[in-house]
């Protein structure tokens, strides 16, 4: 018998024989694998100290006035915030930019604090809960191998599904400490 390729009329082709064909239907896997950038050095790392302070100053702004309008949706007798969307925020930026904007999150959290008409019991509270989520958050879309660009199927559900648990854990984080405090 020849070794060499043959013609297989299954297949249509020459091929060696090295593949199997069946009769199931093609289903795609769609398990979420890491991307090709998910070893490739982190866009924060090799940032010029500018670039990361213009970050930071971005971020503290955004986080503020997101935190500010939040607050304002808020009865000022409550101890709560019906609406927390920092935490959003701080997720996305944290997937984008890394922990390295860290500073921008705490000083727009200082600005929030600053506001002598908010409560500060509640506002350390859901900046706690948003450190804690975020960093939950974070590391469970990473580790599920979510692309950034959310360019897959799954990423966007992954996404939804981490971003919900994260909201979850934060909003717990807060109200226990709202409750020991």
């Amino acid at each position: 018998l020849p070794s060499g390729p043959r013609a297989n009329p299954r297949c249509g082709a020459m091929c060696n024989g090295s593949h199997r064909i069946s009769n199931r239907r093609f289903e795609p896997d769609l398990t979420p694998t890491p991307g090709p950038e998910a070893n490739a050095p982190r866009a924060d790392e090799s940032a010029p100290v500018v670039l990361r302070v213009q970050r930071a100053l971005i971020v503290a702004l955004v986080y503020g006035l997101v935190g500010k309008a939040c607050l304002l949706l808020s009865d000022a007798s409550t101890q709560w915030s019906p609406l927390w969307l920092p935490l959003g925020v701080l997720l996305a930026v944290w997937m984008r930019w890394g922990v390295s904007s860290l500073p921008g999150v705490l000083l727009g959290a200082l600005v929030l604090l600053a506001d002598p008409q908010t409560p500060h019991g509640l506002l350390v509270a859901l900046i706690a809960g948003d450190l804690v989520g975020a960093l939950f958050g974070t590391w469970g879309l990473r580790r599920a191998g979510v692309n950034r660009l959310l360019e897959r199927r799954g990423d966007v559900g992954l996404l939804l599904a981490v971003g919900l648990a994260a909201a979850t854990l934060g909003a717990v984080v807060s109200m226990t400490l709202l409750v020991l405090g």
